[in-house]
């Protein structure tokens, strides 16, 4: 029976990947029984969801590669940290959708910090300044615990600035990636 039941997606190495960096996925045309359709040739479309922050064989979120002896090959480039699952379906109709297991995106190294609270005070005021990790397409590095960060004062020693970690301005992030400082004014 060559009549389509599935199409099977598969990663070709792992389902874990850092945020920027490309990947294979093979979606196999299969019977009832399992077995590969050799004989199918349709196109066959490829979708992330959610589709935000993907490119599929070149197309953001999804993509259409036709079917070789019942085989088709995508590479998948996502740049948002998240879980996914990923959708095979024929191109033409949207017959016999399937979905993946789970596609997991992680944080690419740490490439910068930002920084939030940063405003103008007054003397006699505070402000809690919080910094994040993060890396090359904005996402938290919740692995960058053991760097350490110092955050200085250039004004002469007229500002106060404590971390989480009492008796300084230097902290080790922790696994969050993320510390605050407080900072007041004389």
């Amino acid at each position: 029976n060559d009549a389509i039941s599935e199409y099977a997606v598969t990663f070709d190495s792992g389902s874990n990947v850092d945020a920027g960096l490309t990947r294979g996925f093979t979606v196999t045309a299969k019977d009832q029984y399992g077995n590969v359709v050799d004989t199918a040739t349709a196109a066959v479309t490829l979708t992330a969801g959610p589709a935000s922050g993907f490119t599929v064989s070149g197309s953001a979120g999804s993509g259409s590669v036709s079917l070789s002896s019942g085989v088709a090959h995508f590479t998948v480039r996502g740049t948002v940290t998240g879980n996914y699952t990923f959708y095979a379906h024929r191109s033409s109709d949207r017959s016999n959708n399937t979905a993946s297991g789970v596609y997991t995106i992680t944080p690419a190294p740490l490439d910068h910090f930002s920084y939030s609270g940063i405003s103008n005070f007054s003397a006699g005021s505070s402000i809690t300044v919080t910094v994040t990790a993060r890396d090359a397409y904005n996402n938290a590095v919740t692995d960058s615990s053991g760097l350490a960060l110092t955050l200085g004062d250039d004004t002469g020693g007229k500002l106060g600035i404590s971390g989480s970690v009492s008796g300084g301005a230097t902290e080790t992030l922790p696994s969050s990636g993320q510390v605050s400082y407080d900072i007041s004014s004389d």
